[in-house]
C-alpha cells in the first residue's frame, strides 16, 4: 500500500495545531522514515517483478532488457552442442560477465547456451607450416636405368649415369607434428569461470568441471567452445572446491587439446 505522507501528517495533527511551521518541522522530523520506506516501496516492485520472471525465451529478452538495459535476440537450436544461443552488442566486458550470470540464473536447468557478442572481433595469423605450391628441382646423382636400343647390338635395358632435372607443377605438402592448443581456465567475478584458447577450436570441445558444492556433493558444469567462438564461461555457483577437469576430446586433425589453469582452483 502506497502512503501519501503528507496527507498522513495533517490527518493525524489535532486541528489547532495543523500550522505550517508546524507541519514543515514534522516533515523535517519523518524525513529518515520516509527515506527508509521509499527504499521499502522501491526494493519490493523490484523482487515483486524478479518473482514473476520465467525461464522462457521471450522472458530471457525481457530479463536483459530490464535489468541490463540492452536489446537482444534469442535463437532455439536442437541441444547440440547448445540449447539455445543468446545475440546482443555490447563492448564493456563488465556489462558481458554480468549478463552471463544473468542468463545463468534464470535459465532453465540443465539448459547450455552461447553468448555471440557482435562487439567482439579478432584477427588470426598463421605461424605455422601452410601447403602451397612450389617448383622443385630434382637432380639424380646416381645411375638411372633406361631402355636403349642399339642397332645391331643390344636389344634389352642398358644401365648408364644420367643427369635428370625433375620440376613439380603442383601442391608439396610436407608431414609437420600437431601443433598443441592451450585451453585456458581462469576464475573470476561472481563465480565464473572464463574458458579461452589460443586458437580458434577445429572442433566442438566441451570443458567439463567436476566441483564440490556447499551441501557437499558433486556437481559437473560444462560449457561447450564452437568452432566459430573463442572463448565461454563456466558458472561455478556453490563451489567449494574442484574435483577434475576434462574435455570431450584432446586431439582432433590438427591440434592436441591440453587445459592450463590461469588461477589455481581450491581442491575438494
Amino acid at each position: 500500500m502506497q502512503i501519501n505522507w503528507n496527507r498522513y501528517i495533517i490527518e493525524h495533527l489535532p486541528i489547532s495545531l495543523r500550522k505550517i511551521g508546524i507541519y514543515a518541522l514534522l516533515k523535517v522530523l519523518l524525513s529518515p522514515i520516509l527515506y527508509v520506506y521509499n527504499k521499502y516501496v522501491k526494493y519490493s516492485n523490484k523482487m515483486r517483478q524478479q518473482s514473476a520472471y520465467t525461464p522462457q525465451m521471450c522472458m530471457l529478452v525481457k530479463i536483459i532488457h530490464d535489468e541490463l538495459g540492452l536489446t537482444s535476440t534469442i535463437e532455439e537450436s536442437d541441444g547440440k552442442p547448445y540449447d539455445f544461443r543468446v545475440l546482443v552488442d555490447v563492448a564493456n566486458t563488465d556489462v558481458e560477465r554480468r549478463l552471463i550470470a544473468l542468463i545463468s540464473k534464470y535459465k532453465l536447468a540443465g539448459k547450455n547456451f552461447v553468448l555471440n557478442n557482435a562487439a567482439i572481433t579478432w584477427q588470426q595469423v598463421w605461424d605455422n607450416y601452410q601447403c602451397e605450391k612450389n617448383d622443385i628441382s630434382y637432380v639424380f646423382a646416381n645411375y638411372v636405368c633406361e631402355k636403349l636400343e642399339y642397332q645391331g647390338t643390344w636389344g634389352d635395358y642398358v644401365c648408364e649415369r644420367f643427369d635428370i632435372s625433375h620440376t613439380f607443377d603442383n601442391y608439396v605438402c610436407e608431414q609437420i607434428g600437431k601443433q598443441t592448443n592451450y585451453i585456458h581456465l581462469a576464475e573470476e567475478a561472481n563465480k565464473l569461470v572464463r574458458v579461452t584458447v589460443d586458437y580458434n577450436v577445429s572442433s566442438d570441445i566441451t570443458v567439463s568441471m567436476r566441483i564440490r558444492t556447499h551441501s557437499g556433493f558433486a556437481d559437473t558444469r560444462k560449457t561447450t567452445i564452437p568452432r566459430t567462438g573463442y572463448q565461454s564461461y563456466i558458472d561455478l555457483t556453490d563451489y567449494v572446491g574442484l574435483i577434475s577437469e576434462t574435455l570431450s576430446i584432446y586431439e582432433d586433425d590438427n591440434y592436441v587439446y591440453e587445459i592450463v589453469e590461469d588461477t589455481p582452483f581450491n581442491p575438494a
